[in-house]
C-alpha cells in the first residue's frame, strides 16, 4: 500500500492547518498524522505566474542527503495529489519550453521519477511506471530499439 493524498483529504489537511476541521474523536487520528507529518501552508507563486493571489499549497519536509556525506536536511516538497498525478508526470517527463521545443525529451524512468521527486512527495515511483507504460514516443523508441542501451559493456570475450 502507498501512501497518497486525494484531493479530499489535501482539502482536509489544509482545514486543519487553517484550524476550521472541525473536532471529532475519528479527527484524533486524523489530526496525529497531519502533525507527525510536518505539513505545512505556504504560498504558490509559480501557479499562479506570480501575479498575486497565491493559493496556499501544502508542503512537507522530506530528509535529503547531499550525496557526499551523512548529513541529513529537512526539505520541503510540494504535496502531489492523485487527481494531478498525470499532470504533474507529463510535464516532468515532455516539458515543451517557450518555442515549443522539449526540454525533457521523454527521459526514462528514473530521471523522470528523480525530477519528481525534487518538488513533490507523495507521487508513487509505479504512477511513473505506469504513464511511461502508455506514453507513445517511448513506445516508439522501446520498439526501434527493443534491446535498450544494456548490450553497451557486453562484448563477447573469445
Amino acid at each position: 500500500k502507498t501512501k497518497t493524498v486525494t484531493r479530499k483529504k489535501y482539502d482536509r489537511i489544509v482545514q486543519l492547518l487553517n484550524g476550521s476541521e472541525s473536532s471529532s474523536t475519528d479527527n484524533a487520528k486524523f489530526k496525529f498524522w497531519v502533525k507527525s507529518k510536518g505539513f505545512q501552508l505556504g504560498n504558490s507563486d509559480e501557479v499562479s505566474g506570480g501575479a498575486g493571489g497565491g493559493k496556499q499549497v501544502l508542503y512537507v519536509p522530506v530528509k535529503t542527503t547531499d550525496g557526499v556525506g551523512v548529513d541529513e536536511k529537512l526539505s520541503l516538497r510540494r504535496v502531489a495529489v492523485v487527481e494531478d498525478f498525470f499532470d504533474i508526470i507529463y510535464s516532468m517527463h515532455v516539458e515543451t519550453g517557450p518555442n515549443g521545443e522539449q526540454i525533457r525529451k521523454h527521459a526514462g524512468q528514473k530521471r523522470t521519477y528523480k525530477a519528481i521527486s525534487e518538488t513533490y512527495a507523495f507521487l508513487p515511483r509505479e504512477a511513473v511506471t505506469r504513464f511511461l507504460m502508455s506514453c507513445s514516443e517511448c513506445q516508439k523508441r522501446m520498439h526501434l530499439n527493443p534491446d535498450g542501451a544494456d548490450h553497451k559493456g557486453s562484448v563477447s570475450a573469445k
